[in-house]
């Protein structure tokens, strides 16, 4: 059971980015974005140190790795959970995968099946690949709000590609077009 313990961490923390105010939330400035980034960085940080130094303090460093790498696949996990659901519900996901880690996790000889990333050494590295997967869908359904989804859509249908680098300034036109219809009205 203590395998499964950073799922509840995991869904806490992606779970902490909820607030009543979570509609407007999503459309809401790059300014809130920035610390919703921050907030999330943090979380993520605290949690992976909370997990892993108290397992390095009462076990041996092997389950120490395994557990923070677990936490990290539960953390992507809650954050796409939290873009479908809802970021109340972004347990969802991270809980959905303890039935299968615990029942299929081993095959008929006892072996520990190579996507268990709770039973798998710290060595493995389809685990480790899992964990990635996991950290960058989550990260991706994070970023992709509703308005980011509109504008790439909008951008696919005009056949633009999405832009590449920093944001313009608050005072400059967000897109080509935009700028193109400054210059021609004024």
């Amino acid at each position: 059971m203590r395998r499964e313990l950073p799922v509840a961490f995991a869904a806490i923390a992606a779970g902490s980015l909820h607030s009543r105010m979570n509609q407007l939330e999503l459309a809401a400035s790059r300014a809130l974005r920035r610390y919703e980034t921050l907030h999330l960085l943090t979380v993520i940080l605290a949690t992976v140190v909370l997990v892993g130094s108290t397992e390095l303090a009462v076990s041996d460093g092997t389950l120490a790795i395994v557990l923070t790498r677990a936490l990290l696949v539960w953390f992507g996990l809650a954050l796409l959970s939290g873009r479908f659901f809802g970021r109340w519900l972004s347990w969802i996901l991270p809980v959905a995968t303890i039935f299968p880690i615990t029942y299929f996790g081993q095959d008929e000889q006892g072996r520990v099946q190579w996507w268990d990333w709770t039973g798998q050494p710290p060595s493995s590295v389809g685990c480790a690949a899992i964990a990635v997967v996991s950290m960058a869908v989550g990260i991706g359904a994070f970023y992709l709000t509703p308005w980011h989804l509109h504008a790439l859509r909008r951008m696919r249908l005009r056949g633009e590609k999405p832009p590449v680098g920093p944001r313009p300034h608050v005072d400059e036109p967000a897109d080509d077009v935009a700028r193109v219809r400054i210059e021609e009205s004024g």
